[in-house]
């Protein structure tokens, strides 16, 4: 096999659709009974189908398969007899044998099925091996490649497969023109914007142009928040975002490859957005029920939880509107209530057993219109994606990426972006969740191929940044409310972004300006790995905490750590434009501090 030919691929699922049928358990039975199984491929709303990919593992039938739960994770190996897909463009086609396709989705119409006859666990080394690893990325199909290197010394050649993980990563760093890196974030383009007003006519890009002092920029970071409230209807605002962050990148005078961008809560379309003023007095039925299916999702994410119980009350109080749906109770523990009682449930008793209700009439709705929901659910993504594919001129599935640039000094800068709102995922809106390692793992070991030490990376003139949105530690202005705004999985990232030789972490989201530290212990190393922390507040939102100003950053690697600027403006009152904070940041990355 020659090197990059494909060897295989590896389909990525979960049960979140079918919590009370597991597929493998599903699949396995049928196997056990009919020693064939029909294993159809979902995917998400906004991947492209791989044409190509699929009909060239078509061609290799009989071929052995990566099959990887993303809620377990854990890997499994699957024998594939035969490869079924749309004739001309892969157009969903229904099962080839319904009796050998587990009922709860046996009557779907999907791009692709694949014929299994063989299902088997495998232990996270054996699949590693077997697939080159478990593919964390978002993707729900994924290449894996034969890939051969070889030694340089003794020009001994080594094969391996490697699993695809993004189609947007630079396999080779960009050349630039200039020295400096510019920090910005929480733009907010849309409503909560505060630039090309009445009040202020000048635009951001405008305004920072005449900031920068003639320095040269040679990476724009933007740390989330791009635009206000899910951008809008039908994702409008993007495109002011887009044509203003063109306008900066000609005013910076870089291309559009030299911007570095990561989404923020506010960049994709939540819940709570779409039913702040919604009136529910002649809801269409079809609505109520996605309302009923968003509801559950949407309820422990909302800024303030009386609200989704002044919606239920809204919507319930319609009998008939809810005597519709009554027979999207079936099968659920709530079918032996009146209407009556469900509607005291839903409404009046105490948030634990609502939210347990809800999650009841959630899944029993899901049981019913499974088919349904999981070819026209609405990607919460969608629009940013969309956004991201246009101003790059690409097209990718992925939320994460990773991009590397070789300034005009010399300096070899690396960033890892992450998405740290999973719409899917734990937590408020004001929280992140970056969803654990399994889904930045590869992106992040990109930072740090030959396992060097933060230092010596240092000494090579090699800096690695993780960029994303929400904050790896609590902010003080809000420790003492509900809105504390960091990843929830907070200690798990730091412990593997600081392992794989990160220097800094670079971030927005609560709209305050900070610069910190963080870091861990290494046990084996026997030394303390620090991490910077580069918290951007906002460039552009008219949401300013009291005292607080627009903010952009600068930063320059050096030696040591980073010069750094700090530059604070408020676009409607000129005279809090203050010069700018010019300090370098040493986080020690050359000691080696011991705990006794």
């Amino acid at each position: 096999m020659g090197n990059n030919e494909i060897k295989t691929v590896i389909l990525r699922f979960r049960d979140n659709f079918n919590p009370d049928h597991p597929a493998i358990e599903a699949h396995s039975q049928i196997l056990h009974n009919e020693r064939t199984v029909w294993w159809g491929w979902f995917k998400r709303p906004e991947e492209e189908i791989p044409l190509e990919l699929l009909r060239t593992i078509s061609g290799k039938a009989p071929i052995v398969i990566g099959l990887y739960d993303r809620n377990e994770n854990r890997g499994y190996s699957a024998k594939c007899m035969e490869i079924r897909i749309g004739s001309v463009n892969a157009e969903a086609i229904s099962s080839p044998n319904q009796n050998l396709t587990p009922t709860y989705y046996a009557k779907a119409e999907l791009s692709a099925w694949f014929k299994l006859s063989e299902i088997n666990l495998v232990e996270t080394r054996d699949f590693e091996e077997q697939f080159g690893g478990v593919a964390n990325c978002d993707a729900t199909i994924v290449a894996v490649k034969n890939i051969c290197l070889t030694d340089k010394l003794d020009q001994t050649t080594v094969c391996r497969p490697t699993p695809e993980i993004g189609t947007y990563i630079d396999k080779e760093p960009i050349t630039t023109n200039g020295e400096w890196i510019l920090h910005i974030s929480d733009t907010h383009y849309g409503k909560d914007h505060g630039f090309g007003t009445e009040q202020f006519s000048t635009t951001l890009a405008e305004y920072i142009e005449t900031r920068l002092e003639f320095k040269k920029i040679g990476v724009l970071v933007i740390s989330g928040d791009i635009v206000s409230r899910g951008g809008g209807k039908d994702g409008v605002d993007f495109n002011v975002a887009k044509t203003a962050i063109e306008q900066l990148c000609d005013k910076l005078k870089i291309q559009k490859s030299q911007v570095v961008m990561v989404p923020g809560n506010h960049d994709l379309t939540r819940d709570d957005y779409n039913y702040y003023d919604k009136d529910f007095s002649d809801l269409p039925l079809e609505e109520f029920h996605r309302f009923c299916d968003d509801i559950y999702k949407s309820y422990s994410r909302l800024p303030k939880k009386e609200y989704s119980i002044k919606w239920l009350n809204r919507v319930l109080e319609n009998k008939e509107l809810f005597k519709k749906s009554e027979k999207y109770f079936e099968g659920d523990y709530l079918t032996t209530l009146t209407l009556t009682e469900k509607h005291k449930i839903l409404t009046n008793a105490s948030q634990r057993h609502q939210k347990e209700s809800l999650k009841g009439l959630n899944r029993a709705i899901l049981d019913k219109r499974f088919l349904k929901i999981s070819r026209e659910r609405r990607d919460a993504e969608a629009h940013y994606r969309k956004f991201v594919d246009t101003f790059y001129e690409i097209k990718t599935s992925e939320s994460n990426s990773f991009r590397q640039f070789r300034l005009v000094n010399g300096w070899l800068v690396r960033f890892a972006c992450l998405n740290s709102y999973r719409h899917n995922g734990v937590g408020t809106p004001e929280n992140g969740y970056l969803g654990g390692h399994i889904f930045y793992k590869d992106y992040i070991a990109l930072l740090n191929k030959d396992g060097l030490t933060q230092d010596k990376l240092l000494e090579r003139e090699e800096m690695n940044f993780v960029v994303m949105h929400h904050h790896i530690k609590p902010v003080a202005n809000y420790a003492l409310s509900d809105r504390y705004g960091f990843i929830l999985d907070a200690f798990d990232a730091e412990k593997y972004f600081a392992k794989a030789g990160t220097h800094f972490v670079m971030h927005g989201h609560q709209h305050t300006c900070f610069t910190s530290l963080c870091g861990i212990y290494d046990f084996e190393k026997k030394k303390i790995l620090p991490m910077g922390i580069l918290g951007a507040g906002t460039a552009g939102s008219k949401d300013l905490p009291d005292g607080v100003g627009n903010i952009i950053r600068l930063y320059k690697p050096f030696s040591k750590g980073l010069e750094c600027e700090i530059h604070k403006y408020v676009p409607n009152n000129l005279e809090f434009d203050m010069p700018p904070e010019k300090f370098k940041f040493q986080p020690q990355f050359h000691s080696n501090p011991s705990i006794d």
